[in-house]
């Protein structure tokens, strides 16, 4: 089972469109991993032991309208995690640990969908969440 995403783990592949990771033992994601995934459609990273991402992990997947990381151990989002993500449509984020999210956390996701927030431990959304007009 993988339990690391290096930088160079998917370099040469640029036209991948669907890459999914579910249920592996990845705790680690190095934040320059899919720098070349520049046409992915859909990431699914759901059911691992992720706790941080990096504030530029998904800097250049302009094209991504997924993105699953349900079940993982996330306890904090960067404000700026999601901030070149313009094309997601479906965030999902149960299951995780949660306990606040930054009111700019989203603010940059422009053809937001569906936030799936279920099973975390959240107490606080910080003055409410900030989305695109």
């Amino acid at each position: 089972l993988l339990n690391k995403i290096e930088w160079f783990t998917f370099l040469n592949l640029k036209n991948l469109a669907n890459l999914h990771l579910k249920s592996n033992r990845i705790y680690f994601v190095h934040s320059n991993a899919f720098d070349s995934l520049e046409n992915l459609e859909i990431l699914d990273l759901s059911n691992n032991l992720i706790k941080i991402l990096y504030s530029n992990t998904f800097k250049n997947l302009l094209y991504l309208n997924y993105l699953n990381l349900e079940k993982n151990q996330l306890i904090y989002l960067e404000n700026d995690l999601f901030r070149n993500l313009t094309s997601l449509n479906n965030l999902i984020l149960n299951g995780n640990y949660l306990k606040e999210i930054s009111n700019l956390t989203f603010f940059y996701l422009n053809n937001l969908k569906t936030i799936d927030f279920e099973n975390n431990r959240l107490i606080n959304l910080n003055n409410g969440l900030k989305l695109p007009k």
